[in-house]
């Protein structure tokens, strides 16, 4: 109940989501067309050719789920343990993709049902063919814009190859670590609520996953770790930067730093 309660008081992107809801309701209800870009400028001789009963309720549907989504995504967010920053990656995407599926909607998947077949003088702008292979259109656009993020979000969060040799420890991945012994200065490991408090700079934070740089006790800091999993191999190098390495699994992590360790004091 607290939580539900913390949520209401964070105005955050809710405010967007609500007024999203509005325009939906008076569109899909009202009939109000006056905030739909491009309609809003049509002669009434061409409005008079276009179904406005079925358009204004298709985007006041397409408008109350987009605003649902601006209203609902912090609870997500906080169900699946999602970092609030996350909303930077997830909601453009999201918007974009609702977007253009109205657009294409509109004009190409049910072109007919909205416009008038004898019309002529549409312009160009809504003057999209209705040949089926374009109908792939949208949806290969939504793949170009969610496959790279979907990608860095799963390279991100997949956990890294650690590799130990006598001259160099690596952590694999998309921040991964590349550091030759000679380099550390000192490496030990810390129970997770000896943990610093930190921020995220840029990498992921998704499901207590976190990997990237981050921000703790006042200095940059590199994560690869798992919230709430003891121990964590705490790297000091030469030139004073920190690393924070963990596994899901514990008993990885003691072998990795029985390595490290072994390979550092030789």
């Amino acid at each position: 109940m607290s939580e539900i309660i913390e949520y209401i008081k964070r105005p955050d992107v809710k405010i967007i989501g609500f007024i999203l809801i509005v325009l939906g309701i008076l569109a899909g209800v009202f009939k109000q067309y006056w905030f739909i870009a491009g309609v809003n400028t049509m002669s009434k001789k061409k409005l008079n050719k276009i179904d406005m009963d079925y358009m204004t309720k298709f985007c006041g549907i397409c408008f109350c789920m987009l605003g649902l989504f601006f209203v609902l995504n912090p609870l997500l967010f906080d169900y699946f343990s999602i970092k609030h920053e996350h909303r930077n990656l997830i909601v453009p995407i999201v918007t974009l993709s609702i977007c253009v599926f109205m657009v294409f909607y509109l004009n190409v998947f049910n072109r007919k049902r909205i416009y008038n077949k004898n019309d002529t003088g549409q312009p160009l702008s809504i003057n999209f063919p209705t040949n089926k292979w374009q109908r792939f259109f949208p949806i290969a656009l939504t793949v170009v814009f969610a496959v790279p993020a979907i990608l860095i979000v799963y390279l991100g969060y997949k956990e890294p190859k650690v590799k130990i040799d006598a001259n160099k420890f690596k952590l694999n991945g998309m921040f991964g670590v590349n550091m030759p012994l000679t380099e550390i200065a000192k490496a030990d490991t810390i129970v997770w609520s000896k943990m610093p408090k930190f921020s995220r700079i840029y990498g992921i934070s998704l499901n207590k996953v976190h990997r990237g740089k981050f921000r703790a006790n006042g200095r940059d800091v590199h994560f690869s770790i798992h919230s709430g999993v003891s121990p964590v191999i705490k790297i000091v190098a030469k030139d004073g930067s920190v690393y924070y390495i963990n596994r899901k699994d514990a008993t990885e992590t003691r072998q990795i730093f029985k390595k490290l360790n072994k390979q550092v004091t030789n």
